[in-house]
C-alpha cells in the first residue's frame, strides 16, 4: 500500500503531470471562451440584421431610425382604427325584418315590417300593409330607437330584432348576422318594389 502512494506522489509531483493538468485546464477555458464568442456573434448577427452593418454605433443608430419610424406608423394606424370605428358607428348595419299577417280572418304573412338602423339606433322603419285591394307603404324616421310618429306593434317588434342584434353576431336569436344585413335589406326592399308596382293603380304611399 505505501509503494502505491509512493508511484500517485511520483506521478503528482512530475513535471509531465502538473503539464497535462495545466494543458487540460487551458482547453477548458479556450472552450468556454468559445462558446461565450459564438453566443456574441449570434447577438451580433441578430443586431445587424435589417441595418447596412458597419460599426455597433452605426448600428445602433440605424435601428432607432427603424424604431422611430415604427412608432410613427403605429401611431397613424391606430388614428385610422379610432376614425374608422367612429364612422362606422353611422353605417346601416342592424336590421330586423317581420313579417306577418294583419288581417287575422284572410289572407297570408305578405305584410311585413323592416327597421334599418345605425349602431346607435338612427336609421328607418318601412312597413308594408297588403291586401286584396290596396297595399300602404309607412316609412318612419328612427332616432336613437325611437320615433317620432306612433309604431305599430309590428314595427316596435322590427325594430326590437334590430336592437337585439349584435354588430356580426346573432343576438339571441332575434337579430340577424351582420353579411347578412345587406341581404336582408335588399330582400326587403326588392319585395317592398315588387308588392307595389303589382298594385301599382291602388298603392297609396303614406309619410
Amino acid at each position: 500500500m505505501d509503494s502505491l502512494f509512493e508511484t500517485i506522489n511520483k506521478i503528482i509531483d512530475s513535471p509531465v503531470w502538473k503539464l497535462s493538468l495545466y494543458i487540460f485546464l487551458f482547453c477548458l477555458a479556450v472552450l468556454w471562451l468559445a462558446l461565450r464568442l459564438r453566443r456574441a456573434e449570434a447577438w451580433y448577427r441578430t443586431l445587424a440584421e435589417g441595418t447596412s452593418g458597419g460599426n455597433l454605433e452605426t448600428m445602433l443608430a440605424e435601428h432607432m431610425v427603424q424604431v422611430r419610424d415604427a412608432t410613427g406608423r403605429v401611431a397613424e394606424l391606430d388614428e385610422l382604427a379610432r376614425r374608422l370605428e367612429r364612422t362606422s358607428r353611422v353605417h346601416l348595419q342592424r336590421v330586423g325584418f317581420l313579417r306577418f299577417n294583419p288581417f287575422r280572418d284572410a289572407g297570408g304573412d305578405q305584410s311585413f315590417a323592416v327597421a334599418v338602423t345605425d349602431q346607435d339606433g338612427n336609421g328607418v322603419v318601412i312597413s308594408s300593409l297588403h291586401s286584396r285591394d290596396v297595399t300602404r307603404v309607412y316609412g318612419k324616421p328612427l332616432a336613437g330607437w325611437a320615433s317620432p310618429y306612433p309604431l305599430t306593434e309590428e314595427e316596435g317588434q322590427a325594430i326590437k330584432k334590430a336592437r337585439d342584434q349584435e354588430s356580426g353576431v346573432r343576438g339571441q336569436g332575434s337579430g340577424v348576422r351582420g353579411q347578412d344585413t345587406g341581404a336582408v335589406v335588399g330582400v326587403a326592399l326588392c319585395s317592398c318594389l315588387l308588392v307595389c308596382s303589382s298594385f301599382w293603380p291602388s298603392v297609396r304611399w303614406v309619410r
